[in-house]
């Protein structure tokens, strides 16, 4: 079984809004992000906007963890579903993840 590493990062988040505005007022000044660099982020958000809602994976493969307002749902085994699904390059359905099934 491979070893499971938590990693946390942060990043700096950019003020699009306040770049939008230093934008407009010196025209030479180039957006950080362009709308025209921003194709394959949309494909994705209108692919997901589009799609059939997800159907709810069944209690018998979940456990919850925490209490009160950190109470949350775990699906059994994710972080071994997810590492296939990225090393494979394949969905959870088609790796025959027990939940994806009716």
């Amino acid at each position: 079984m491979t070893p499971t590493v938590d990693l946390s990062k942060q990043y700096a988040r950019d003020d699009l809004l306040a770049d939008l505005i230093a934008a407009r007022r010196d025209p030479s000044r180039p957006l950080a992000c362009d709308v025209r660099d921003t194709g394959a982020f949309m494909r994705v958000m209108e692919a997901v906007r589009t799609a059939n809602d997800p159907r709810p994976i069944g209690e018998a493969h979940v456990t919850w963890a925490g209490e009160g307002d950190d109470r949350h749902p775990v699906v059994h085994d994710i972080g071994a579903w997810c590492a296939r699904v990225s090393a494979e390059q394949r969905t959870f359905a088609e790796l025959g993840a027990p939940w994806t099934h009716a």
